[in-house]
């Protein structure tokens, strides 16, 4: 998870005393319909039946299947 995003959430207040963001990220967060409609096309694209056949997949094909959704 993005050290950025956490610092923004309510529930991780009071876990850290200071962090450093090192890089930019991407902060759309989307709702929990688009959220499971995102997850459904990776593993549509990834010819997966369910997330944990993702587990078995290598980086490059799982990345693969997640640029492919982009």
């Amino acid at each position: 998870m993005s050290v950025a995003l956490l610092m923004t959430m309510r529930e991780a207040d009071g876990l850290y005393h200071r962090a450093i963001v090192q890089s930019g990220g991407d902060f759309t967060i989307g709702s929990i319909e688009q959220s499971r409609s995102m997850a459904c096309r990776i593993l549509d694209a990834a010819g997966a039946r369910a997330p944990s056949d993702l587990a078995e997949m290598s980086d490059s094909d799982l990345l693969a299947a997640q640029n492919a959704c982009l």
